[in-house]
């Protein structure tokens, strides 16, 4: 007989998807072991409804693990950043951080600093501009992972401007729930989302589905 283990975590839902009848497949990022691929049964589903089950939701949970799997048994949560009242761009880049969430702390490779960002980033962009905060939380995400992007050769690579340098470096230290630079020119931050992209690509070796995208509107 198999053996197994039932523990209590918290975690920020990354993403979704429906399984069988009434069923979910989750992502979620823990701070101690990064990001688990949960199932959730129908008959959970239906005892605690959808509410929390929908990305950036911080969420406590009762884990049931196997060999073979992980399920999600009991859970209650509320949400940080609703995605559903998103416009189609803004929620297009708060996917991007899912996704690169995901592929910078896979299983067992938590992070106490980068779910602090995680979650203050998702909380402050309830009020200031949804794309500006998923910008400035990928670059701050990648240095959680041991990336450097502010690092000269990756700048000169890929031919970074000195105003797109300056607001990188802004948005590595920005501190989140204190006033965001207060001039953000628009041709710096269109050539700082195309470096991030690029970096991404070229240093992290990670083919992105989603690209973190330009709005064009500040």
């Amino acid at each position: 007989m198999q053996r197994q283990r039932i523990t209590n975590k918290e975690g920020i839902v990354l993403s979704v998807r429906k399984a069988g009848t009434g069923g979910r497949i989750l992502q979620v990022f823990t701070r101690e072991s990064g990001t688990l691929r949960l199932f959730v049964s129908p008959a959970s589903v239906k005892r605690y409804g959808t509410g929390c089950l929908v990305p950036y939701a911080l969420i406590t949970f009762t884990m049931r693990e196997s060999s073979d799997f992980l399920m999600m048994t009991q859970y209650e949560g509320n949400i940080l950043l609703d995605m559903m009242s998103l416009g189609y761009e803004d929620m297009s880049n708060w996917y991007f951080i899912s996704e690169l969430t995901a592929a910078l702390f896979p299983p067992a490779e938590g992070d106490v600093r980068a779910w602090k960002v995680l979650g203050r980033a998702a909380l402050t962009a309830r009020k200031r501009n949804k794309s500006i905060c998923a910008c400035m939380a990928s670059v701050q995400l990648l240095v959680c992972a041991g990336y450097n992007p502010c690092a000269e050769e990756p700048q000169k690579q890929l031919n970074l401007s000195p105003a797109a340098s300056h607001l990188l470096q802004q948005f590595v230290l920005y501190s989140w729930g204190t006033d965001a630079p207060e001039q953000i020119p628009l041709r710096a931050y269109k050539g700082l989302v195309q470096y991030i992209n690029g970096f991404i690509r070229q240093y992290c070796d990670l083919d992105m589905k989603v690209k973190l995208a330009f709005t064009g509107m500040i």
